[in-house]
């Protein structure tokens, strides 16, 4: 309905569909958009800070959004960036089935590009 923002937290070449990961369908939800998993944490590992991550998720509209669903292959590193959402007040569901359920499903659309 344009109210949510669903983020794909995978790297962005398969966001992309240049790979599969370990599906057997190469692509995305259609409509997502991407916030890699490894940019919400810094090079010694840890979460950033919440002005650091602000900015990650605005160029998306994740903090005006009426809903935000985060997601990934299998479920796990999309929880990394609901972490971060969690840190900068917005609530955020995880669609724990991701791209694994997804792309199982031969009539579900996938954009790639």
């Amino acid at each position: 309905d344009g109210s949510t923002v669903v983020v794909n937290a995978l790297p962005a070449e398969q966001f992309r569909g240049e790979t599969a990961g370990r599906r057997p369908r190469l692509g995305r939800i259609p409509g997502s958009c991407n916030v890699p998993y490894t940019t919400v944490y810094d090079e010694q590992g840890r979460l950033r800070p919440g002005d650091e991550l602000r900015p990650l998720f605005a160029a998306v509209g994740a903090l005006d959004a009426g809903r935000v669903v985060t997601y990934c292959g299998g479920g796990i590193a999309a929880t990394s960036d609901a972490l971060a959402l969690a840190v900068l007040g917005v609530e955020v569901a995880v669609y724990d089935g991701s791209l694994n359920e997804w792309a199982s499903d031969p009539d579900a659309t996938l954009e790639v590009g």
